[in-house]
This record gives C-alpha cells, structure tokens and sequence, in this order.
C-alpha cells in the first residue's frame, strides 16, 4: 500500500513538473492578441494615467492594471507580463487544493487540482495578458476563506474574506456577485444572525467600493449593445459550458458537445443525489459544504442571468471566469464513488482537457501570426512607406512586433478614451478620406486588413466594399495573403498608389 502511495505522489509531482514546463514554454511562444496589446498600453503609463484608462478605456476598476503596471517595472517584456497571470494561476490551484482538501479530505485532492488545471480556461487565463487570472485568484481564495470562517467561525478568516473581496471589486465589478451570494448563503445555511453579522462586516467594504460608483454609468454605457434581452440570456446560458468543458473554446460537433454536457449532468445530480442519501443515514460534514458551493454557484449564475439582458450588456463566457473555481469544486461530489469508476470518471475529464489543449495550443498563436507578418512586411516595404492597417484592431497588437522604421496608421485614427469602440469608418467615402488625409513623402502606401466580414455589421463595411473602393480609386501594385503559422487566421497585404 505504501508504494502504492509513493507511486501516485511520484506521479503527480511529475505532472506538476511537466505542466509548469509546458505552460511556460507556451506562454513563451504564444503571441498576444488586441485586448492584451490595451493591457500593455495602458500600463505603460504612470500609476495616475493608468488609473484613468482603467475607467475610461478598458471600463474595468483600476486595481490588476495597477498590479499590472508595477510589475512591469520589474521587467517591460511582454513574457514577463504574462509571467503574473501564469503566476496567479499557480496561486489559485494552491488554494484550490487547500479548499478540496478542506471541504472533502484527502479522496480526490489530486485528481481535482490535475483537472482543475488542465481546464481549457484555466490555461487560456493563464496566457492572458488581463485581468481574468486574477479574478479567478480572489475568487479561490474569497471561497476559501469563506468557508474557512462558515466552518471554524474565526473571525480572522473573515478579515481575510473581506480583504479579497474588496480587491475583488477594484478588479471586476462583477465579483459583487459572488459576494452577493456568499452572503446568500450564508442566510441559508447559518440563518439570520450571522448573516447579518456578515452583512456588518461588510458595511466598510461597501464604503470603499463607493468611489467606483462615480464611473459605474459610463462604463456600463461602454459595453451596451443593441441586442434583445434574449440574445443576453443566450449568451450567458452558454457560458457554463465554456468554463466546465471549453466548448466555446475549441467548437466541437453537436453530438460530442451535447453527449459531453449530458454526461457531466447526469453524472453531478447523480452524485449530489448519492450524498444526500447518505447524508440522511448518517451526518457528514462533507454534505453542507458541497451544498453551500453548489448554491454559490447557482446564485452567481441567475445573477448574471438577470443582469445582462436587463442591461443589454455585451457579454462573453470569459466575463464568468469568477464562477470558474465554484464550478471545479462541485467535481468534489464525485468522491461519493467508489474508487475505480470515480478514477475512470476523473481520468476521462483530464484526457478529455487534454486533447483540447494539444488541438489549441499545438501551434500556440492566438488568431493572427502578427510576428511572421511583421518579417514579411520588413521584406517589401519601401522607406517611408505608411503602413496603413483597417480596421483599428490590428495595429495594437502588430505595433508590438513591427520592427521595421515606418509609421503604422490606423484606419481610423484612435485614440485610447471611452469613444475608442464608437469611432468605425462606416463607409467607402470616409476610408477614402481617412487615406487622403495621410501626409506621405511617397504615392504609395501598405495597406492591410484583416477578418473584417466578423465586424461588418458593426462598422458597416466589408471585404467587397473596400475591393471596389481601391479597384476605382487606387492601383494595386502588390496584392497578396499571409498567414504566417496560423492556418484559420490571414492578413491581406496590398500596396495601393493614387492614380
């Protein structure tokens, strides 16, 4: 039994060991996309500008892009940017491990930081120059010392709640709802008197959060979007399966995605169902705290049920990555099986994670190839020569791997403030101007676009309007493709001269 014990930790220190390698060499390899490229601006800066693009650009409370911008003191490559977010992942999964092991004991403890870790967006957030990381950081450890505190009613793991979720909301203003529901459960679980205990305690982190209630309306008015409320609730019914099984990351077939979804429910009622009977023949302490978790879980998700159709905001699965811990802790449930089908069904969800990390990460480029791109432009471009780039998602990050001496322009111009995602070139007339107005000591220009028919109805304009544009306007002298080492992703590269 002992080598059997030996064994296993052998192999899970060795897992650990290859994972850590493999995250960061990919971390090394893999580029970065727009809204990285807005994290490395914005914390280029000094700390009182940062503060200020934090609300009035990237719409968020200022505290990851200040953390951000500190560490970059330290070292301003884009590597090393990405080291915090691989940094704090590791950070989570430490005290993920220490919440399975509190909640559920030794049966499992492995096996849950193994998927946990090998969760498609676990990865993706830890490659993410943003503030994702982070949130999933104080997420774990908020849910942590909360139950630290509903368990042990020490006062000091309360103190240490409260810590976290106040950086929690100068992180995201969404972490309200994880507060929300603690305390909701609170209420369910300890009933009226510790929860208005809590709700005390909490009073001076609502008072320090007022501030950010200054910028609350803008920012909302930022990310609003004229879909219908159903089109919100759509979105967000889909996020789930984004965070538990990376169905959004890496689409997949329809019966696989389905069969997948199926399995994992049919599996988690099945087993809450198990516990409950054998909660009602003989108490466990393993009971409540799943159940808690679980109703967390369920309260966080109608929270944003109701809040973005009822706001209309523009929603992605990736603004849930709060509710990602709770959705790995509700795996402890499966430690009510007995050891072989519960190792059979932890052992297929980590292969599982695993093919869809090989199938993303085996060419580690996030959309287009901009460094390949960058070479080749160095290769045809003329001195002097604009670089012209349409539409302005581009050349943020491109700017970051151009090396060549010649001005990048965006098509339009920008600027980073809150009218940032308003200013589109919406018609042929105004892409026309916009190149007019271009002082350049040459005739010529490189122009290049990208996958603009994802954007066309938000810009009102694509590919065939700027094709008949050039043909009537312009010669095109050089007209050519480039995908790099990305084979979903091209950028189309022309040189157009005045006629």
């Amino acid at each position: 039994m002992s080598k059997k014990i030996e064994t296993r930790s052998l192999l899970f220190y060795i897992f650990l060991v290859v994972y850590s390698a493999s995250l960061l060499f990919i971390s090394y390899k893999i580029n970065i996309w727009e809204d990285e490229s807005y994290s490395i601006h914005t914390t280029s800066n000094d700390l009182p500008t940062v503060i200020k693009q934090a609300y009035y650009f990237e719409g968020q409370p200022p505290f990851y892009f200040v953390l951000l911008a500190l560490w970059r003191h330290l070292n301003s490559g884009l590597f090393f940017a990405r080291l915090l977010s691989v940094g704090l992942i590791g950070l989570s999964a430490l005290f993920f491990f220490r919440t399975v092991r509190l909640i559920s004991g030794i049966g499992t403890y492995r096996w849950m930081l193994i998927v946990f870790l090998l969760n498609p967006f676990t990865v993706w957030a830890a490659l993410e120059i943003r503030l994702y990381a982070l949130a999933i950081f104080l997420s774990t450890i908020s849910m942590y010392y909360f139950l630290r505190y509903f368990i042990e009613g020490n006062r000091k793991y309360l103190y240490l709640f409260l810590v976290s979720s106040l950086i929690g909301l100068y992180t995201q203003y969404f972490f309200v709802f994880e507060i929300i529901a603690l305390a909701f459960s609170m209420l369910i679980f300890k009933g009226w008197r510790p929860f208005f205990v809590l709700c005390l305690y909490l009073i001076p982190v609502i008072i320090l959060f007022i501030p950010n209630l200054f910028f609350l309306s803008g920012e909302v008015k930022m990310i609003q979007v004229g879909e219908t409320a159903f089109a919100g609730l759509f979105t967000v019914l889909h996020s789930p399966q984004s965070l538990v099984l990376g169905l959004q990351i890496i689409p997949v077939n329809i019966w696989i995605s389905r069969a997948a979804k199926s399995i994992i429910v049919l599996l988690t009622v099945y087993a809450y169902y198990k516990l409950y009977k054998k909660h009602t023949k003989t108490s466990n302490d393993y009971f409540t705290p799943i159940s808690l978790i679980i109703l967390t879980t369920a309260v966080i998700f109608l929270q944003y049920l109701i809040v973005i159709p009822s706001l209309k905001l523009g929603f992605q699965s990736r603004y849930m990555a709060i509710a990602l811990p709770m959705f790995g802790l509700t795996f402890t449930l499966f430690k009510v099986f007995e050891v072989v089908p519960r190792n059979i069904i932890f052992g297929g969800l980590a292969i599982y994670y695993l093919v869809i990390l090989i199938l993303i990460y085996k060419t580690p480029l996030k959309r287009y190839d901009f460094q390949s791109a960058s070479n080749f432009i160095n290769k045809v471009e003329y001195p002097k020569e604009p670089v012209l780039l349409y539409t302005k998602l581009l050349l943020p990050p491109f700017s970051l791997y151009y090396t060549g001496s010649n001005p990048l322009i965006s098509l339009p111009m920008y600027k980073y403030d809150e009218n940032y995602y308003e200013d589109n070139i919406s018609d042929t007339l105004a892409f026309r101007k916009a190149i007019e107005n271009i002082s350049s000591p040459t005739r010529s220009f490189l122009l290049i676009t990208g996958d603009i028919e994802k954007y066309k109805y938000e810009i009102n304009m694509n590919q065939e309007m700027i094709d008949e544009c050039l043909k009537a306007n312009y010669k095109v002298t050089l007209d050519t493709s480039f995908a790099g080492n990305t084979k979903k992703y091209d950028l189309r590269l022309r040189r157009i001269e005045i006629k």
